[in-house]
């Protein structure tokens, strides 16, 4: 692991490469969602190509890579975010970045020479929130960049850049890491209890980002705990009730991503616990004798129509339909026998 690196071997190991041979393409775009890791290997890239003095390291692959060294002065001020060639472009509004940012902290200052490195290296987060203008603005300098010009463009959908730019630019995608190398980064590297990790990493889908806040933060245990106490009587309720538990999740808009996918790590347990009864291959272990009764009279069609809905009120959301609406109607389908 490399500068909070966990997983992403293939991706660190390209951009070892690409440094070792002096062959750094012009523009990146490094795809994945939110708390993936994106920025992480954006900044490791950065350093990488500004390090004086890289050092070989062993993989986790048995093979040498170059590694920055950390210890030369760009590598600490890269690390303090103070290296004068290495810009992070930024923007006021939280959904969208646009054209006057884009000129003023880009196209504008390109044609100036680094202050002390070779490469002058411009991170852009949240590039697929430019809007056309800024694309179109940027476009000519990903097109024909100076020499020592390097743009790494961090997106959670590529589809919304222009296609001229995407072609342009190496994707990377970051692809989600494995559970049990989340698990032990939080259990060794946090110190986060055992029981907390492997549910942080369970529920995070392969989001380093993601595990490490639900590990670390007492609104999501609040979340969870909330989202639990609807799931225990979805059986032993009434129909009326789901307006309630929809008032309830609609506390939590801004993360219903997040607490539905809480409940599909529920009906997952309930698979389990129907199909073998094992409480050590579950994520919600002290609740397991809740799973075993709502195993107990649930087939498994019923449960999969219940998997199925969570993923249509997901798709749903997306797309902005009504959140009462959505949210309603997947209670009473995981409600439905």
């Amino acid at each position: 692991m490399q500068d909070g690196i966990i997983g992403h071997e293939k991706i660190v190991r390209h951009m070892s490469g690409a440094v070792s041979v002096g062959k750094i393409s012009h523009a990146y775009l490094f795809e994945g969602e939110k708390g993936s890791g994106k920025r992480f290997l954006a900044d490791y890239f950065a350093k990488l190509m500004l390090c004086e003095h890289p050092v070989k390291e062993m993989g986790p692959d048995g093979k040498e890579r170059l590694a920055p060294c950390g210890k030369c002065l760009t590598c600490r001020k890269v690390a303090d975010g103070n290296h004068p060639d290495l810009i992070h472009v930024t923007h006021e509004k939280p959904n969208v970045l646009a054209v006057g940012e884009v000129r003023e902290q880009v196209v504008n200052s390109v044609a100036l020479f680094p202050y002390e490195a070779e490469l002058k290296i411009y991170v852009i987060p949240d590039a697929d929130l430019m809007n056309e203008a800024a694309q179109n603005a940027i476009l000519k300098t990903i097109e024909e960049p100076p020499s020592y010009v390097v743009i790494l463009l961090l997106a959670e959908n590529a589809n919304r850049l222009l296609p001229t730019i995407r072609s342009r630019c190496l994707t990377l995608p970051v692809r989600p890491i494995d559970e049990k190398l989340i698990t032990e980064y939080l259990i060794g590297e946090l110190k986060i209890p055992d029981y907390l990790a492997r549910m942080a990493a369970a529920f995070s889908a392969g989001n380093i980002g993601r595990a490490i806040r639900f590990a670390s933060s007492s609104e999501f245990e609040e979340m969870k705990d909330t989202v639990i106490g609807i799931l225990k009587h979805l059986d032993t309720g009434e129909d009326s009730d789901v307006v309630e538990q929809t008032r309830t999740l609609a506390t939590y808009k801004n993360e219903i991503r997040e607490c539905i996918d809480l409940m599909l790590l529920w009906f997952k347990d309930l698979l389990v616990v129907k199909a073998t009864g094992d409480m050590n291959r579950i994520v919600y272990q002290e609740n397991y004798p809740a799973l075993q009764q709502q195993a107990a009279h649930r087939t498994y069609n019923a449960i999969e129509e219940a998997v199925q809905a969570m993923e249509e009120a997901k798709a749903q959301l997306r797309a902005n339909v009504n959140f009462d609406n959505v949210i309603e109607l997947m209670l009473m389908q995981m409600r439905k026998e």
